[in-house]
C-alpha cells in the first residue's frame, strides 16, 4: 500500500512540474524576474490562490505584465524549483495547459 501511495504522489508531483518547452506562449513579453526566497508560510500566503485543491507547492510565479515583472515566491531550501518558475517567467506553461495564453489574452 505504501508503494502505491508513493507512486501516486510521485506521478502527481511530476505532472505539476512538467513544463512544455516545445511551445512558448505566443506574444509573451520579456519579464524581469524578482526572486523572493521566503518561509513556507509566506510562500503559501502569496501562492495558495494559484494552487489546485490538495496540491503541494514549493514556489509560484506571479505575472505583472504591464510592469514587465515576474515575481517568484520560493520556499527557502527549494532552489530546485527555480528553473521551473523561471520557465514560466519566460512564457512556458505546463504540458496541456493554456492558462498562461488565456491570461495574456
Amino acid at each position: 500500500m505504501r508503494t502505491i501511495v508513493s507512486t501516486l504522489c510521485a506521478l502527481f508531483l511530476v505532472g505539476c512540474l512538467t513544463i512544455d518547452y516545445s511551445r512558448r506562449v505566443e506574444g509573451w513579453p520579456i519579464l524581469t524576474p524578482e526572486i523572493h526566497y521566503v518561509s513556507s508560510a509566506e510562500m503559501r500566503a502569496n501562492c495558495d490562490r494559484y494552487a489546485a485543491f490538495l496540491e503541494t507547492i514549493f514556489a509560484c510565479s506571479e505575472f505583472f505584465l504591464s510592469d514587465r515583472i515576474c515575481r517568484v515566491w520560493i520556499v527557502n531550501g527549494s532552489e530546485w524549483a527555480l528553473p521551473h518558475e523561471l520557465a514560466h517567467c519566460q512564457g512556458y506553461d505546463h504540458v496541456g495547459s493554456d492558462a498562461m495564453q488565456r491570461m495574456l489574452n
